[in-house]
């Protein structure tokens, strides 16, 4: 809820500065709800880039959610199409996060209530967030980085579960080289390499496959 609420409030007073109104604010985060993508989209309109620009560079850089709905779908079978296809549209990286960090406690009904209640703390956020900045400069106070530290946050919790390196090593190496390149795609360049980086470790050290231990028998 801090994160999502923290990361709207600097999404909302962006977009207060861009020049678009409350409800298309509203609009942005109910069709897009996206939060990496609204800041670009944010970024791209203040610099009055082409509109087909920003739906191209949208589209590559949320193409992750077609992973991320691949494997949720197969955990909300037994919901109603419209309720599914409305629970992958409020699928983010946060949610899908939660989602895998704790598999085993959810069930089809505590996944949608999730990820609704993420979509109404980031559209409180954007609109707690345009209101405050028409009267006030907020942009200064580090609400920015709110989207960052939540990141940060699973991380570490991912991390104490599993106490490995590797995931680390590969996010840092990942992070290394997108920040080298345009930062649009930064987030997409990152997420292409990690998945080489796993596909070529897969390749190189395969999971050892179960061995059958047979029974002898002796005589008596």
């Amino acid at each position: 809820m801090f994160g999502y609420i923290s990361a709207g409030i600097a999404c909302g007073a962006i977009a207060n500065q861009v020049g678009l109104t409350l409800w298309e604010v509203i609009l942005m985060c109910v069709f897009v709800y996206s939060g990496t993508a609204q800041f670009i989209s944010l970024s791209m309109l203040a610099e009055n880039a082409p509109m087909l620009s920003i739906i191209i560079v949208i589209l590559i850089v949320n193409a992750r959610f077609v992973f991320y709905s691949l494997h949720t779908r197969s955990l909300i079978n037994q919901q109603k199409p419209f309720k599914r296809l409305l629970n992958i549209h409020l699928l983010t990286d946060e949610s899908w996060g939660l989602i895998i960090q704790n598999i085993k406690k959810l069930n089809e009904n505590s996944i949608f209530k999730l990820c609704l209640l993420n979509f109404l703390y980031w559209l409180s956020g954007n609109i707690i967030g345009f209101s405050l900045s028409l009267s006030l400069d907020i942009t200064r106070y580090g609400f920015d980085f709110a989207l960052a530290a939540l990141f940060i946050v699973f991380t570490v919790e991912i991390y104490q579960q599993n106490k490995s390196s590797i995931p680390l090593i590969i996010g840092l190496l990942c992070w290394l080289i997108s920040s080298q390149l345009e930062s649009d795609f930064a987030l997409s360049i990152a997420i292409f390499c990690g998945i080489i980086i796993l596909l070529l470790m897969q390749k190189k050290f395969p999971k050892n496959q179960p061995q059958h231990k047979h029974q002898q028998h002796s005589d008596e």
